[in-house]
């Protein structure tokens, strides 16, 4: 296991004590909570994605047919069975993982565009699925969805904003962990030449299909923490529209870095609140701001972020090793 940077460890506690204490501040704004949680959500959906073409090369824009897939399980489960929230969102997530399993096959045959034109089929056949059929409420979706409730009690929105970041700090854990494991080294080896990793012994289709799952089960974790905010949901959240959207956000950032996942969920997932007078554009835009990033910025927005960082350790560095020095010839004088 690599070891965490005094650095990295630094930029995690400010980021953690922000996500903590800014909307504490904005809390009686349900606006701005609505806002958080969503942003929250986008990270889980944008790490999930990094993780997927960032370290393994493999691409999908069949994303929110899991975030749906997800979705749907768990607000029937609560609502026709009377499944408590946890146990629904644990059933939600196994059953996004097994159908991201066997539908992930594709991937083991297909590269990056094709993959990525089968996984929008997919998405689109999810769509219909939960679009014509009874039991998820047609076309109309499905209403009235109950809050999620903590000890008999219904969780605020700064209670449920807080969940939302306990569940993002264990996707991102997860992510970490598989990233800097034996396996991780292998997805790495996969996505440079998978005809080399297979030829030192790596089992290249088993990780694609564990990869495709655990992505799934992501997606699925997303989606539900997405339904039972909103408290209402139909097919129409979850098109190729909101794949290519999650696709945005793991690219963005930067591929095959944990922090450009983030950051890139937070910038496109914050940028339609900015725009919104031009929301009938938001796909020109996000498809414009891909290819600047990939013409101008090729490893992602955290690159320059990086940059700035390592001068700014430098500076530090510079100015306490000319202190030391200064202390030291005090002390020999």
């Amino acid at each position: 296991m690599k070891k965490v940077k005094l650095r990295t460890k630094i930029i995690i506690a400010i980021a953690l004590l922000l996500a903590i204490i800014v909307p504490l501040i904005t809390s009686k704004n349900r606006y701005y909570m609505d806002v958080f949680i969503m942003l929250g959500i986008y990270v889980i959906l944008g790490s999930a994605m990094n993780l997927l073409i960032g370290y393994t090369g493999q691409i999908s824009l069949g994303m929110a047919g899991f975030y749906g897939i997800g979705a749907y399980t768990a607000v029937l489960l609560v609502m026709k069975a009377n499944v408590p929230f946890l146990p629904a969102l644990i059933c939600a997530v196994i059953l996004c993982f097994v159908i991201g399993y066997f539908l992930g096959f594709p991937s083991t045959k297909l590269n990056f565009i094709f993959l990525g034109l089968s996984t929008a089929g997919l998405n689109t056949i999810i769509q219909l699925i939960i679009t014509n059929s009874k039991f998820t409420g047609g076309a109309s979706g499905i209403t009235g969805i109950p809050s999620v409730k903590l000890f008999g009690e219904p969780l605020t929105k700064l209670q449920y904003y807080y969940m939302v970041l306990v569940f993002v700090l264990i996707v991102l854990f997860i992510c970490y962990r598989i990233v800097n494991s034996k396996t991780g080294r292998a997805l790495m080896a996969i996505r440079g030449n998978p005809i080399a990793a297979s030829a030192v012994g790596i089992n290249v289709n088993r990780y694609k299909l564990l990869v495709f799952a655990i992505v799934s089960a992501m997606a699925g974790v997303a989606g539900v923490l997405y339904a039972f905010n909103i408290r209402y949901i139909q097919a129409e959240a979850f098109t190729t529209n909101m794949s290519f959207k999650i696709l945005t956000m793991g690219i963005i950032g930067g591929m095959g870095d944990l922090g450009g996942g983030v950051v890139g969920s937070l910038v496109a997932g914050a940028l339609p609140e900015f725009l919104r007078d031009l929301s009938k554009y938001q796909m020109t835009i996000y498809g414009l701001l891909i290819v600047l990033v990939l013409r101008f910025m090729p490893r992602g927005i955290i690159y320059p972020i990086h940059i700035g960082l390592d001068k700014l350790e430098a500076l530090f560095k510079k100015i306490f090793c000319k202190n030391k020095k200064s202390d030291n010839t005090v002390k020999e004088a």
